[in-house]
């Protein structure tokens, strides 16, 4: 029982100390500004980039969006891959000035094949290096009015890749969609922007990020369940740096019924988990040999994407199984009592951590979230269940195999009405 408390022990101080450096972003991040880009007049091109799928409610409020920028039209170019749509998809992007790109293959149905189906089309009409970036993001979102304005600044600065400030559409829908919220908004403080004013690299996480052509010359070629932690890990390697930029916003619809949640949710996870498997030596050659800021962002992408729920749930596995074989040995009773109490301060700590955190990120981020007071308090108490179903998540994971489905989207809010929400 000694040495198995001590492995135990070692294997937790080991990793507590390996990710120590996570709870110093979440204090840059609380306490300090976010980074801004300086003014310009240089404007650089931009193709933005849609893929959607059976998107007919929602699609023209994004080209809307994009159509109301700050920035000069001509400098912009609307990208959407109708990806094996049965609707209106497509004839509505076409009405709203997109150029549209349809493609049918029930082969490959994943958001990665229908983004490099439709860069081989940019390719072959326009070269994809005749634009200087490309902004990337989801049917169901709509963006402020000065996102590209906000973005080219940080391009001329010299950034390669970036992501920007990812708000809550339906943050005030209901518990569900506001724990989504709250994971974006935390996410904003205590991770991109400390990065960002850290002048380390960031990862990507969903819609609204951007990449300049250089990254992109030879098309898109990140296929995993999420494609987007796939960039990222292999930027990381690579030795390339992804920015942050506050200023753009971007909104996201999160779900609202928890069986689309828990779905979409196994997907991530799975994803990562795989992303994770795929890249980690990768990451750990580039910890020993890559330059000194580059070394960081593999070590830092390293336990970014490392499953700590799967470490968690076999020490709470393999912990009292060979303890209980060597009770037994010893001819003394099972210690159900310290077993299950232990369950109980793991779940008891994480949702009092998650609150916490919780009520740093509303104080933090209270001018970006789109809800009433009342109803953020309200939730405060019910959005640590996000961080509680990580362990339930991993394990079903592990054992089914998760596929991309279709979320119904909704929401029909236009830009207009959030920006004077």
């Amino acid at each position: 029982m000694e040495i198995l408390n001590t492995v135990t022990k070692i294997i937790i101080l080991f990793l507590s100390i390996c990710v120590s450096y996570q709870t110093f972003y979440m204090i840059v991040g609380i306490l300090f500004k976010a980074k801004k880009y300086p003014e310009t007049d240089i404007k650089k091109k931009y193709g933005v980039i849609i893929a959607a799928r059976n998107e007919e409610k929602v699609i023209a409020n994004l080209i809307k969006s994009l159509k109301n920028q700050t920035y000069p039209q001509e400098y912009i170019t609307i990208f959407v891959v109708a990806d094996n749509c049965t609707d209106k998809t497509a004839e509505i992007a076409r009405e709203n000035g997109a150029v549209v790109y349809e493609r049918f293959d029930d082969t490959k149905r994943r958001k990665g094949w229908a983004l490099e189906f439709l860069f081989e089309q940019i390719e072959k009409d326009y070269g994809i290096e005749s634009f200087d970036a490309y902004c990337f993001f989801d049917a169901d979102n709509v963006v402020s009015s000065t996102f590209i304005y906000e973005a080219n600044k940080a391009f001329v600065s010299g950034s390669e890749a970036l992501i920007t400030y990812r708000n809550a559409k339906n943050f005030d829908t209901n518990f569900i969609s506001a724990a989504y919220g709250m994971h974006s908004h935390k996410s904003c403080a205590v991770a991109h922007r400390p990065r960002n004013l850290l002048h380390t690299s960031d990862y990507v996480t969903g819609p609204g990020f951007c990449a300049s052509s250089k990254i992109l010359k030879n098309g898109w070629h990140y296929h995993l369940l999420t494609e987007d932690s796939q960039f990222s890990m292999e930027n990381a390697i690579r030795g390339g740096k992804v920015d942050y930029c506050e200023a753009a916003q971007t909104y996201d619809e999160s779900p609202t019924d928890f069986i689309t949640a828990w779905r979409q949710r196994i997907r991530w996870t799975r994803g990562r988990l795989i992303c994770y498997f795929k890249y980690h030596w990768k990451l750990l050659k580039g910890i020993f040999t890559l330059p000194w800021k580059k070394k960081w962002a593999c070590f830092d992408m390293l336990f970014y994407i490392f499953p700590y729920a799967l470490v968690v749930w076999a020490i709470g596995l393999i912990y009292p199984i060979t303890s209980g074989i060597i009770t037994l040995i010893n001819h003394q009773p099972l210690p159900w009592q310290t077993w299950l109490s232990s369950v109980g301060i793991a779940i008891l700590t994480t949702y009092i951590y998650s609150f916490i955190t919780g009520i740093l990120v509303l104080i933090r981020e209270h001018k970006y979230i789109k809800c009433s007071v009342k109803k953020q308090i309200l939730y405060l108490f019910t959005w640590p269940w996000f961080e509680l179903i990580n362990i339930p998540l991993l394990v079903c994971s592990l054992f089914f195999n998760a596929k991309w489905t279709q979320i119904v989207h909704k929401d029909e809010r236009q830009i207009g009405d959030l920006e004077k929400q």
